[in-house]
């Protein structure tokens, strides 16, 4: 073996081992690349010279045998933003653009100007829909989360379980001068059928012993026709206690709510709770015990119109958009 060849033995070991440190290199520095898989470096023995005389030889050095990903699970990463994902376990994700279908680990996506899910290089996230049901449907397509706007809804029932106090005076109501002829009022919010937001006070007024008057109001500025700073009753109707203070029948009279520009003739349902006339206790509800006046519970079943608020993606890889109105 000549001088030459143990010279190439020695350079072919630091080549070898320069490209080693460099694959090391840019294992460090894609610390923190998102979905990035370090590299392993190989050797391998080159081959190697024959001796003449009892078939002795000689290695000629090493070289680098190849450079293999090592797609081990990653560590998982919390960051801030709801397009953020990572995969627990085998799988990628799919990805599609004009030149084709890609696969990648790496889960750093975000809302592109079209609304698409994207990743960092406009590549578009591939997945299935869901109907009502939760059912998929169709094939895999873009994902799309467009902000697309929430229909509002109607309300059309209203509601309350309260506690309205057996030792109250009995007074007549006046809807011109509600606050000083009712015992009990309290505020609620009805929605149109366009979506915007009115304020309804009711007002309770106790008309006998076991016997209550309801009063709903809006202000005249809000109702077609009506003049603004001055109420219009909209809803009324009767409650009625047994002596044990259970509710006893519960009736409406009126319930006609114009709201201007909106649907005409909306009907409101105050519901005070399941009385002994329609079958139950009369105690689940609304009911007429010494003490004072107080709403428990109220609830209206209608909402404004709703836009995507927020994201969020469970353990299953479904996504979900939560809307403004719920």
């Amino acid at each position: 073996m000549s001088i030459l060849s143990s010279l190439f033995s020695g350079i072919s070991g630091l080549n070898a081992h320069g490209n080693a440190i460099s694959v090391i290199g840019n294992n460090i520095s894609n610390v923190n690349t998102v979905g990035f898989k370090a590299s392993r470096a190989t050797f391998a023995d080159t081959l190697s010279q024959a001796l003449s005389g009892g078939g002795i030889r000689v290695g000629r050095g090493v070289q680098l045998s190849s450079v293999n990903p090592i797609f081990e699970q990653g560590s998982f990463e919390t960051t801030s933003s709801p397009t953020d994902m990572a995969i627990d376990g085998g799988g990628y994700f799919v990805a599609k653009n004009s030149d084709g279908t890609f696969y990648t680990r790496a889960g750093q996506f975000s809302l592109d100007k079209s609304g698409k899910l994207a990743t960092p290089d406009g590549l578009v996230a591939q997945g299935f829909l869901f109907d009502s049901a939760g059912t998929e449907a169709g094939t895999t397509s873009d994902i799309v989360l467009s902000s697309k706007t929430s229909a509002p809804k109607t309300t059309s029932k209203v509601t309350i379980t309260a506690l309205l106090d057996a030792g109250a005076s009995i007074t007549t109501f006046n809807a011109t001068t509600p606050a000083t002829t009712s015992n009990f009022s309290s505020t609620i919010t009805a929605y149109d059928s366009l979506g915007k937001a009115h304020t309804v006070n009711l007002y309770f007024s106790k008309t006998s012993a076991t016997a209550w008057g309801w009063h709903a109001l809006v202000d005249g500025g809000e109702i077609t026709g009506g003049t603004a700073g001055t109420n219009v009753e909209a809803g009324t109707g009767t409650l009625t206690f047994t002596t044990a203070g259970a509710l006893s029948a519960e009736t409406t009279s009126l319930s006609d709510f114009d709201f201007k520009d909106a649907a005409q003739n909306q009907v409101l349902t105050f519901d005070y709770g399941t009385s002994v006339t329609e079958g139950g206790s009369g105690l689940t509800g609304t009911t007429q015990f010494s003490g004072t006046s107080s709403i428990i519970t109220q609830q209206q079943d209608g909402y404004g119109v709703g836009t995507l608020s927020s994201l969020e993606t469970n353990q299953e890889g479904i996504i979900s958009g939560r809307y403004s109105n719920g």
